[in-house]
């Protein structure tokens, strides 16, 4: 299971609109239902820099 949020996602979940943490724990417990092991690889949460530019991005 991967998680990352870019673009509007980010704004969305500042403001409880979206990946709600009693949202994310129902969702898990979908996957429950297979009785199988649940490994999180991965999860991206970009942060804004001072500069007000993106890592990787020429401004």
């Amino acid at each position: 299971m991967q998680c990352h949020l870019w673009g509007d996602a980010l704004s969305r979940l500042l403001k409880g609109e979206q990946f709600r943490p009693l949202d994310m724990m129902r969702n898990l417990d979908r996957y429950a239902d297979f009785h199988l092991p649940i490994h999180v690889t991965e999860a991206t949460i970009p942060t804004p820099s001072r500069l007000g530019r993106r890592r990787g991005h020429a401004s």
